[in-house]
C-alpha cells in the first residue's frame, strides 16, 4: 500500500513538471507571437512638454501624436546606435484635374464624404472615390 501511494506520488509530480513545462513553452509562443510586430525604434525627443511628458521627433508617416508620457517611455541602453533614418514617404505622383461627382458613404459607423476625381494623365474610366478630408490634406490647393 505505500508503494503504491510513493509510485502515485511520482507519477503526480511527473504529471505536474509536464504540465508546468507546456505551460511555460505555451507563454513563450505567444509571446512571440504577440510581440512579432514591434521593434525597438530610437527617436529624438524634442522638448519637454508639461511636468510628465515629452514630445518626439517622429516621421510624418507615423500617423500618431508625437507627445508621450513619461511612463510610456524607455530610455536608450548601450552602446549609440547608428539609427537609420526611414525614408519619407514618395511624393504623390497623381494630381487631379477634376472632381466629378461626391457621395455619402459609412465608414467607421459614421457618414464621410468622397469625392470622385479625375487624374492628371489617366483616363476618366480610371477616377477614383477618395475621401474628402484626406483630399482636402493631399492636396489643398485644389479647388472644385
Amino acid at each position: 500500500m505505500v508503494v503504491d501511494i510513493d509510485s502515485m506520488m511520482c507519477d503526480r509530480e511527473e504529471a505536474l513538471k509536464l504540465l508546468k513545462e507546456s505551460l511555460v513553452k505555451s507563454q513563450n509562443r505567444m509571446k512571440q507571437v504577440a510581440h512579432k510586430h514591434r521593434t525597438e525604434r530610437s527617436f529624438e525627443v524634442v522638448e519637454k512638454v508639461g511636468m510628465a511628458a515629452y514630445r518626439l521627433d517622429l516621421p510624418p508617416e507615423a500617423g500618431i501624436h508625437p507627445t508621450f508620457h513619461v511612463s510610456l517611455l524607455k530610455q536608450a541602453k548601450g552602446p549609440a546606435v547608428n539609427v537609420i533614418p526611414i525614408p519619407s514617404a514618395p511624393r504623390f505622383s497623381l494630381y487631379p484635374v477634376a472632381v466629378v461627382d461626391t457621395r455619402v458613404v459609412k465608414r467607421r459607423n459614421k457618414a464621410a464624404a468622397q469625392v470622385l476625381v479625375i487624374w492628371k494623365n489617366k483616363p476618366p474610366s480610371e477616377a477614383s472615390w477618395e475621401f474628402t478630408d484626406e483630399f482636402k490634406l493631399r492636396f489643398p490647393d485644389f479647388v472644385w
